[in-house]
């Protein structure tokens, strides 16, 4: 399995005891993550059209109910009211991006909420944020948690899977 708290379940599921069971992470070169780094804040918020010193944070996953990007968006509109020039990137798509969409409007987030779509720069916008975010529910070894350490950016994570291991 890729993480300590996946153990258990897997040993329930193929019927082995734990301790016949190994965890081996996943890996990632970190020289062809960080080369994503340079310059990354200034153009993420170019990007967006953002005053230089704006406070971004983001998340990058699937728009999927396990990944639970609605937490996300509810975290950053209680975060607004105590930092009215904060803005949020959510990097994916999927299945809850109406939903999503929809929440960003309701919660009068639209414009501080941005939903960028499945994007080829993931990397580069994870290391333009000042703090990483995933709030999933379910999760293995989240690789994306691994990328923002390379990139320093700072990253909060619900208790779920690899999480546990990689923070």
């Amino acid at each position: 399995v890729n993480a300590t708290p996946l153990v258990a379940d897997h040993a329930a599921w193929t019927w082995l005891r734990p301790e016949r069971l190994a965890v081996v992470h996943n890996g990632l070169d970190p020289a062809r993550v960080v080369a994503h780094g340079a310059d990354a804040r200034a153009w993420l918020r170019q990007t967006l059209q953002l005053p230089a010193d704006a406070p971004v944070v983001g998340t990058v996953g699937r728009l999927a109910p396990e990944k639970d990007q609605a937490m996300f968006v509810r975290a950053v509109a209680m975060a607004c009211a105590q930092r009215p020039d904060l803005h949020a990137v959510i990097v994916g798509d999927g299945l809850m991006r109406e939903p999503l969409e929809r929440q960003v409007r309701e919660l009068g987030l639209s414009g501080r909420v941005h939903l960028l779509g499945e994007r080829a720069d993931s990397r580069r916008i994870i290391a333009g944020l000042d703090v990483f975010v995933l709030t999933s529910h379910i999760e293995g070894f989240a690789n994306v948690l691994l990328e923002a350490a390379f990139l320093g950016v700072p990253a909060l994570s619900t208790r779920v899977g690899g999480a546990v291991d990689l923070l």
